[in-house]
């Protein structure tokens, strides 16, 4: 307002000067056709647009400073009452302002200005509309590294902000935009420190990666009800954002795009489809999740080590759970899966130490490998007749499962599958299955039962190492397959002092030679239907056998005995004979 105090003068003496100059000589010596002026604005391209009460519409030619100072005070004499845009005035002011020291310009291809340093030490400022007649439209990388700036609001000419615009700025705590169609370059935030609130543009559909990267105590993002796409890494490493509205309109959220960020609540897009790998990795501070009906994969490591998420009740759409999805939510008490659910990848809730409940429904046919290894609290496993294969260690490690009833139509339990359950007693092995892995109950130290049906063709030698309580086990044959006749011990490595009872089952023909030469302490042996033949020095090392139980007659038994050897052994015991089933 100081330059239209003295500016007063001059108009003063205009206002006497122009009394008779500036009347229409058609319109007689009292009239005056300004004094009918509706509206005077400023076009975009520095024009006087005019309109009269009558609806009569002029513009002048592009305007200097000077001669729109001379038309501003011409209007404002004979319009005493009309109410004129002060702040358009002085932008047209700064238009010409050549000298203007705050920022650092450079002249586009598109003959607009961009900003390419802010040198002063204003805490709040509007980045100005216009430079030497031109518009700034863009804001340019480093622009605002290392100044001291506190708010920046972006002007409404502003159509792009380059990337690492504000790039380590660690003063930096709000900025807002007043172009609802600014474009923001990845990375136009990397490592602003002190950045606390943004307002996006209103029409921001995409926030490309790396936006707000490393943005350490920023709190808030205003304005993203148009958003669709959120690039990779695009909020990662925001600890403090607590809070992030996920509104429908968002189809793509990027990898990592939220990971190490303070979210406490997420409600997921109600049209999202697939979430990335480690999108929400290690928010520690997650407590729950809602899922939309429309989510079909949730992919590797998405919530890793979200160590407070009790609880996530997954859609009835969801059809993949990939590697590592929910590994370490030490906080995650229950896992029901969905029918929907066709594959779950390995390590999906690995470490997930509070976990006490699975339950495997319909539909799912692979458990993959250390899919809930070490969930150390695990009781409860339920598990659906379509699961056809486990695979490696994908309960090893879980200490307090207790018992295990295997699916009707389980085809291979793969190497390590309960290596480490210290807590099992009881678990049956199904008749369907074929293949039995190595060390797949190893270290199972309180089993003391264990059944094998005749179905499996293969038992990997080991299978059974430190299974330090079994009392019983039936075993189909000796050795790791039906053709392979060996030693009983080679599936253990060493037979444990505690087994007393060994059940044969009806695909082993013959007692191999030697079989028993290191299980000294064994009191009970129940031979298959199907014995034909008992070998030399095959029961040689049975010191403690009390019981023999054999299907069929006694004449029969005496005819499979074809050497002395093990008659030592069988005097000492008692021969029960049963017949064929």
């Amino acid at each position: 307002m100081k330059k239209y105090l003295l500016l007063f003068p001059i108009l003063l003496l205009a206002l006497i000067s122009s009394c008779n100059c500036n009347k229409n000589p058609d319109d007689g010596d009292d009239i005056n056709p300004i004094i009918n002026v509706e509206s005077v604005t400023i076009t975009d391209d520095f024009c006087i647009k005019t309109i009269y009460s009558d609806g009569t519409i002029e513009v002048s030619d592009k305007i200097s400073l000077n001669n729109y100072q001379e038309l501003y005070q011409y209007y404002i004499l004979y319009n005493p009452n009309y109410e004129y845009n002060v702040e358009t005035f002085l932008d047209l002011n700064t238009i010409h302002n050549e000298d203007d020291l705050t920022y650092t310009y450079k002249l586009l291809n598109n003959d607009t200005y961009a900003i390419t340093k802010y040198n002063g030490d204003d805490l709040k400022i509007t980045t100005p509309k216009y430079y030497q007649n031109k518009r700034v439209t863009c804001i340019e990388s480093e622009a605002f590294r290392s100044s001291s700036v506190e708010e920046v609001i972006l002007s409404e000419f502003i159509n792009v902000v380059k990337s690492q615009s504000f790039y380590f700025n660690s003063t930096i705590k709000k900025v807002s935009f007043l172009n609802p169609n600014t474009e923001i370059e990845k990375e136009a935030f990397l490592f602003a420190n002190g950045l606390i609130s943004v307002e996006l543009p209103a029409n921001l559909t995409v926030l490309n990666a790396g936006t707000f990267k490393n943005c350490k105590v920023l709190k808030e993002v205003k304005n993203t009800e148009s958003i669709i796409t959120i690039g990779n890494e695009c909020f990662i490493n925001c600890r403090s954002l607590e809070s992030f509205d996920f509104s429908d309109s968002i189809t793509y959220i990027g990898v990592k795009a939220f990971s190490n960020c303070g979210l406490k609540n997420i409600v997921l897009p109600k049209y999202l489809e697939v979430l990335e790998d480690q999108t929400f990795n290690n928010c520690t501070s997650l407590e729950s999740i809602t899922f939309n009906d429309s989510l079909r994969i949730i992919n590797a490591g998405c919530f890793t080590n979200c160590n407070l998420l009790k609880e996530v009740n997954f859609n009835d759409n969801l059809e993949e759970l990939c590697g590592g999805a929910f590994e370490q939510c030490s906080s995650l008490k229950e896992v029901i899966f969905p029918n929907s659910l066709r594959t779950i990848g390995s390590g999906c809730f690995q470490e997930c130490t509070n976990v006490t409940k699975v339950v495997v429904n319909e539909g799912l046919t692979d458990l993959s490998a250390s899919c809930f290894n070490k969930c150390v609290n695990l009781v409860d496993l339920q598990l659906s007749s379509t699961i056809n294969f486990m695979s490696h260690s994908c309960f090893a490690g879980c200490t307090s499962l207790k018992k295990v009833v295997l699916p009707n139509n389980l085809r291979a339990v793969y190497d390590g599958v309960f290596n480490g359950c210290t807590a099992l007693e009881e678990i049956n092995i199904p008749e369907s299955v074929k293949l039995f892995g190595g060390s797949c109950l190893a270290r199972c130290s309180s089993l003391k039962t264990l059944i094998i049906h005749d179905g499996v063709t293969t038992i990997t030698a080991g299978s059974f190492s430190g299974c330090t309580s079994l009392e019983t086990i039936r075993i189909p044959y000796f050795g790791t397959s039906p053709d392979n006749n060996m030693s009983f011990d080679v599936i253990f490595g060493s037979v444990p002092n505690s087994l007393k009872t060994v059940i044969i089952g009806d695909a082993c023909d013959s007692i191999p030679e030697n079989a028993f030469s290191a299980t000294n302490k064994i009191e009970k042996i129940e031979f298959g239907n199907n014995i034909k033949n008992i070998n030399k020095n095959s029961l040689s090392g049975l010191t403690s056998l009390k019981e023999i139980v054999f299907r069929g007659n006694e004449k029969s038994f005496k005819s499979i005995i074809t050497d002395e050897s093990n008659l030592e052994v069988l005097n000492k015991a008692i021969i029960k004979f049963e017949e064929l089933d």
